[in-house]
């Protein structure tokens, strides 16, 4: 049996990195964090802590 040199996650089943289970999570999460990031940077635009040298709301 020839082995093959260890390629990083590229040799590996996703079932070994994260189960199934938790795939759903993962995202809910991911898109959770995504709209906190969105409205505390609109907070943050609002009132004035920082600002964006170009338009951002049309």
């Amino acid at each position: 049996m020839v082995r093959r040199p260890y390629n990083g996650l590229f040799n590996r089943n996703m079932d070994e990195i994260q189960k199934k289970e938790s795939t759903d999570r993962l995202l809910y999460t991911g898109l959770f964090v995504a709209i906190l990031a969105s409205f505390l940077d609109m907070i943050g635009v609002f009132l004035g802590l920082w600002e964006y040298r170009y338009e951002v709301f049309l």
